[in-house]
């Protein structure tokens, strides 16, 4: 067990902080997880699930790799709620990055479910303040605008926006990245 945690900490150790700063280096250190994961078994997941197996996903996504980034999440959120429950934050994280997944992969009504389920679930877990609540509502108006509900969408998004300038303060990025969601999207709704 200790010679799979040390190999998943180096793993993340050495990994880029943005995978476009060294795009090989990425494919190998994604490809060396797989790896690690497979030979592993369910030793990445005690007590929690490793970092390396989230950033290896977050890696797929950040690369455009749908596909192969559905495959990643789907495994991790079903592994995640066998080995630790459906109420962890690692299983909460991994079904949200699934659905994100989904989302890039322009599957929206897949998404959509995934996203609600994943928002109810933190907000009864965390409650309605908590950043990553915050961050699987911001998430759900997103795919609710891909999927042409428009009124939906920007009522959450409201909801974002106020929640972020009370929470987060009318200058951070967060704040301000919903604030011109929400304008773009109003202005669209005007044709």
């Amino acid at each position: 067990m200790a010679t799979v945690t040390a190999a998943g900490t180096v793993l993340t150790a050495i990994w880029p902080e943005h995978d476009h700063t060294a795009p090989d280096l990425a494919a190998v250190l994604r490809a060396n997880t797989d790896a690690l994961a497979a030979d592993a078994g369910d030793l990445l997941w005690q007590p929690d699930g490793h970092p390396v197996l989230f950033r290896a996903g977050n890696s797929l996504l950040d690369a455009g790799l749908h596909t192969a980034a559905l495959t990643h999440w789907h495994h991790l959120a079903t592994d995640a709620e066998r080995l630790l429950g459906s109420e962890r934050p690692d299983t909460l994280t991994a079904r949200a990055n699934l659905a994100v997944s989904y989302e890039q992969a322009a599957r929206t009504t897949e998404a959509i479910t995934l996203q609600e389920r994943v928002l109810a679930d933190r907000e009864r877990l965390l409650g309605h303040e908590h950043p990553d609540t915050l961050n699987a509502r911001a998430n759900l108006a997103v795919s609710y605008r891909q999927a042409a509900r428009t009124p939906e969408a920007i009522t959450l998004q409201e909801q974002v926006l106020a929640d972020s300038e009370r929470l987060l303060g009318p200058e951070h990025p967060d704040t301000l990245t919903a604030a011109e969601r929400l304008r773009a999207w109003r202005d669209t709704g005007k044709l």
